[in-house]
C-alpha cells in the first residue's frame, strides 16, 4: 500500500512514504498570522491485481506559530499630568495613565507583559500597561519625572517534561522524559518613553517674610505727608502660577482711612493727612492672599503709634520719593509700577556718581602725573614752549633718559643766563 496524491489542490506534495508515515514538503513559506490550520483531504491506494483499491481520508494540518513579531508601543512617547498630592490626603495608589503595545504573533507569544527600567521613582505599571503612583508625588520636590517602560513578550523557550509517576515500571528502560523545544523561542522587547508633569495644587499658604513677627510696631509723626511710605509687607508662596501670586490687602481699616496698602506691593503708605485728633496707636491687619482656588491666605497685626514728633531726615525723604513719583495720580492697578521705578531711579543715581568718582579719579591722576613727570612739566611751562618754537636753536630730546636730562638741563639754562 502507498500514499501516492492529494485529492484536493494543495501547496504540498509527499516528498516520503514509509511504511506508516506521511512526509510532507510545503511549497511555500507558511505565515501564522493567515492560514493557522490547514484541511486537506488524502487517498491510499494499494498495488492489488486486478483491481486496485483506494480509500481516504482528512488531515488537519495545525501551523505552529514562531515568535518572529516584535511588541510595538502605539506611541513612541507618552506625555502624562497628575495634580501633587495634597499634604497628607495620600492615601493609596494613584491612576497616571496607560500604555500599549501590541504583537502581531499569536497565543503566548503575543501575550505581552510591561515593566519601568527605572527603579526609585514613585511609579509602578500593571500587566495591562496601567501606570500608577506608589507614594507621594510633591510638585514643590520634583515637576517632571521620565521614565523607560519596557514592553516584554511571552516567548516560551525550552521545557522539561518529566514522568509524574513516582514508581518506575519494567517495561520502562528509563523515566520518561522529553525535552520540548520551540524553534523560535527569542524574547522580543521594546521601548517607551514616559514624562510625567507634576500639576501644582495649591497646598501652601502665603508666609510673612517681612516683618518676622506675628505683632510689628510702627512709629510715624502725626506731621507725615499723605502719600508717605511706612513699610512694606513681603510674603512668599511656594505654589506656582497663580497659586503662588501674592497680594495684599487691609482685613480692618483705620479710622478716616488714614492707611492704605498696595495690592501688588505690599507697599503701606498714608493715605489721607492727620491731625492732632489721631494721635494714639492704631491696630492694622494685612492680610496676603494667593490667587488658588480655594485661596490660602496668612495674616500679620501692625500696631502703627503716630506720636507729635516732627518727622526724621530719612522719612521726609521716603515722603518725598512717593510724591516725585506720583500717588496721588496712580490708581490700584498702577501701584506694582512703583517698586520698579524706585529701583530705576535708584540704578541712575549710581551710574551718575560712579560715572563722577571715575571723572574726578582720572583728573586727579593726571595732574599728578604731570606734577612729578619733568619731562612734561618743562613742556608745559612758558618758557618750554619758548625753547619749542626756537627749534632752529635749541632741540628737545624726546626719549633721552633721566641722566641724559640732568646733564642736558644745566647747561641750557646757563646759556639762556
Amino acid at each position: 500500500m502507498r500514499f501516492d496524491r492529494l485529492i484536493t489542490p494543495t501547496q504540498f506534495t509527499i516528498i516520503h512514504i514509509p511504511w506508516s508515515d506521511i512526509h510532507w514538503l510545503h511549497k511555500k513559506t507558511l505565515v501564522t498570522q493567515e492560514e493557522q490550520t490547514l484541511a486537506k483531504t488524502v487517498i491510499a491506494v494499494d498495488n492489488g491485481i486486478p483491481v486496485r483499491l483506494n480509500s481516504t481520508a482528512d488531515v488537519e494540518l495545525i501551523v505552529d506559530d514562531l515568535n518572529d513579531c516584535t511588541p510595538t508601543f502605539t506611541e513612541s512617547q507618552y506625555n502624562f499630568t497628575i495634580p501633587e498630592d495634597f499634604g497628607q490626603n495620600f492615601v493609596s495608589e494613584r491612576y497616571v495613565g496607560t500604555v500599549k503595545a501590541v504583537d502581531c504573533d499569536l497565543g503566548m507569544n503575543a501575550e505581552v507583559t510591561y515593566s519601568i527600567l527605572d527603579p526609585g521613582l514613585p511609579f509602578a505599571i500593571t500587566g495591562g500597561g496601567i501606570l500608577k503612583t506608589t507614594r507621594l508625588v510633591d510638585r514643590e520636590v520634583r515637576s517632571t519625572y521620565h521614565l523607560t517602560v519596557l514592553a516584554t513578550d511571552g516567548a516560551v523557550g525550552i521545557v522539561t517534561v518529566g514522568d509524574q509517576d513516582r514508581h518506575t515500571r519494567s517495561v520502562n528502560k528509563r523515566p520518561t522524559s522529553k525535552r520540548v523545544t520551540q524553534m523560535e523561542h527569542k524574547v522580543r522587547t521594546s521601548a517607551a518613553q514616559v514624562w510625567i508633569t507634576v500639576v501644582d495644587v495649591n497646598d501652601h499658604h502665603p508666609v510673612f517674610v517681612h516683618p518676622n513677627s506675628s505683632h510689628y510696631q510702627i512709629l510715624v509723626s502725626v506731621h507725615e505727608e499723605k502719600n508717605f511710605l511706612l513699610t512694606r509687607m513681603v510674603a512668599i508662596d511656594k505654589d506656582n502660577g497663580a497659586n503662588g501670586h501674592v497680594r495684599y490687602k487691609l482685613s480692618n481699616q483705620s479710622p478716616s482711612e488714614l492707611f492704605e496698602v498696595y495690592g501688588e506691593t505690599g507697599e503701606l503708605y498714608i493715605k489721607n493727612r492727620m491731625d492732632s485728633s489721631h494721635l494714639g496707636t492704631l491696630t492694622l491687619i494685612i492680610e496676603a492672599s494667593d490667587q488658588g482656588i480655594p485661596p490660602q491666605s496668612d495674616n500679620v497685626t501692625l500696631e502703627i503709634k503716630i506720636v507729635d514728633t516732627s518727622p526724621t531726615a530719612s522719612t521726609k525723604q521716603m515722603g518725598q520719593i512717593l510724591s516725585l513719583i506720583g500717588l496721588d495720580d496712580m490708581g490700584p492697578d498702577d501701584a506694582g509700577r512703583t517698586g520698579t521705578i524706585e529701583v530705576n531711579k535708584l540704578i541712575i543715581m549710581c551710574i551718575v556718581i560712579s560715572t563722577t568718582i571715575i571723572c574726578f579719579i582720572m583728573v586727579l591722576s593726571i595732574a599728578l602725573f604731570v606734577r612729578r613727570n619733568p619731562c612734561c612739566r618743562s613742556i608745559l611751562s612758558p618758557q618750554s614752549q619758548t625753547h619749542i618754537s626756537q627749534t632752529d636753536q635749541y632741540n628737545v630730546r624726546w626719549g633721552e633718559s633721566k641722566e641724559d636730562e640732568q646733564k642736558r638741563l644745566p647747561e641750557e639754562d646757563t646759556e639762556l643766563k
